[in-house]
């Protein structure tokens, strides 16, 4: 299905720049008349108005000459017939604006096109910046590349025997509107992962979509078949932090590009997971919960707490944990372990958790769940006096 989908965008790619020269000069047309026919509105607006600037003033002075020939033209003599001209000329403007602005925007779309990369991957580079690629492959192995051991603890346990359920038995379908959400959120024009199909493809091409979705449904009843390993792998551009000096394995930000059809299958499980658990997540958890800005709730909780204490001079205390590696470091068998215990139908997970992944927040959420629960049992929060 990738490979179709792979030569259909390349064929239609080829035929759209082989004819897009031509479009483009015809385009060029269309802009100079349209700006030629603003040009006059503008001039007849301006002669509009400042006849009836002329006759509000009560002068004895005679009309300009452009103003008698667009009377001569139009027949709008009377001050009633000059200002519904006035209006109709000020409608036919405001089109025009529009039509230039359109064609403009598609030239610029194809001209941007033509020059392939996106202008920030052409920007010139430090070139002194030397990539220790092996150093870098070592630094991340030990993070990303050795499983974690994972031992459920005693606050685990006793956190599993009061939120536990029974494995979901229901089925949970994602209907057309959540397919199309999901369709909607992905970007045309993003880099590609190691197939090379562009999200645009993927959203414009009917039966692909249609393929694409079917599979989805197929591959979280029997992963092990109809999800191949290619398909979880991605390419990694090594991105260096701001940071002056040499850099080490640790000054590179490795961002991962995904296949499309991936992150597709991954919001699809997002969401059917997410409909399982989400009366589940514990109140103090305003990420993933839909409907809710978390930055702005915490910010105005943030504010609020503070406010009161100062107001009422109480003493306040607060703690802000910074996770490193925080995704990069999540245990597998810690994700597994609570999806099992909240009752989470059994799905193998093959290729960790990255940062730009749907279901990656939604996994993370999901594993610090025992910590804000062992938070919320354990220390006394904050009283405001309302």
């Amino acid at each position: 299905m990738n490979a179709a989908v792979y030569a259909v965008g390349k064929a239609i790619t080829s035929v759209i720049n082989d004819s897009g020269a031509e479009k483009t000069g015809y385009k060029h047309q269309q802009i100079r008349e349209a700006k030629g026919q603003r040009d006059t509105l503008l001039s007849f607006i301006s002669t509009l108005a400042n006849e009836l600037a002329r006759r509000e003033r009560t002068e004895r002075n005679p009309p300009s000459e452009a103003y008698l020939k667009i009377a001569e033209l139009s027949g709008a003599r009377k001050t009633g017939e000059v200002l519904r001209l006035l209006r109709k000329l000020k409608d036919e403007l405001h089109i025009s604006n529009q039509e230039i602005q359109k064609n403009e925007d598609a030239a610029r779309r194809y001209k941007e096109r033509k020059r392939g990369y996106p202008a920030v991957a052409r920007e010139p580079r430090d070139m002194n910046i030397e990539t220790p690629v092996e150093e870098i492959r070592e630094y991340w192995r030990g993070i990303v590349g050795t499983p974690q051991s994972f031992t459920p603890t005693s606050q685990l346990i006793d956190w599993a025997r009061r939120e536990g359920r029974a494995p979901y038995k229901n089925k949970v379908s994602v209907t057309e509107e959540e397919w199309k959400s999901i369709f909607s959120k992905i970007r045309p024009w993003k880099a590609t992962g190691p197939d090379g199909i562009q999200g645009y493809w993927w959203k414009h091409l009917p039966e692909a979509k249609l393929k694409l979705k079917k599979w989805c449904e197929l591959a979280t009843r029997n992963p092990g078949e109809a999800v191949p390993n290619w398909l979880c792998r991605g390419k990694v551009v090594l991105i260096p932090k701001g940071k002056a000096g040499p850099k080490g394995p640790g000054d590179f930000r490795p961002i991962a590009c995904l296949n499309t059809c991936y992150k597709v299958l991954t919001a699809m499980m997002a969401r059917k997971i997410h409909q399982c658990i989400e009366s589940r997540f514990p109140t103090e958890q305003v990420a993933m919960r839909k409907g809710v800005w978390g930055c702005t709730h915490a910010h105005i909780l943030d504010q609020t707490i503070c406010k009161d204490a100062r107001w009422r001079n109480k003493e306040l205390h607060m703690l802000w944990v910074d996770m490193t590696k925080a995704f990069d470091s999540v245990s597998h068998k810690a994700i597994k372990w609570i999806l099992t215990k909240l009752g989470s139908t059994p799905l193998q997970i093959k290729n960790g958790i990255m940062q730009g992944d749907t279901l990656s927040p939604l996994l993370f959420c999901i594993a610090i769940m025992p910590i804000s629960d062992w938070i919320r049992t354990h220390i006394t929060p904050y009283q405001t006096a309302t």
